[in-house]
């Protein structure tokens, strides 16, 4: 699974995972901190829940930190049922 922020970034994944002979991957829209992308991410997921977060390139504003911090802790911990719903 991959994610960007912009569309236009996302149509360059598959070239780029091609490219790189990495195969088919999954390129998906998430602004950091956007809830709502959050759950339909996390749906999308089912129960299967991310083993790495790996990022470059990622931070060019320093107020973006906590964003980008509440992103991946989102995604990387079972939520109360709740805060998707």
């Amino acid at each position: 699974m991959c994610t960007d922020g912009k569309d236009e970034c996302l149509s360059y994944l598959q070239a780029n995972a091609i490219a790189n002979s990495v195969g088919q991957v999954r390129g998906e829209i998430l602004e950091w901190g956007n809830i709502e992308q959050l759950r339909a991410l996390r749906e999308s997921l089912g129960q299967t829940m991310p083993g790495l977060v790996v990022g470059a390139d990622v931070l060019y504003d320093i107020k973006a930190i906590p964003s980008l911090v509440d992103t991946v802790r989102s995604l990387s911990c079972r939520l109360p049922k709740h805060f998707w719903h």
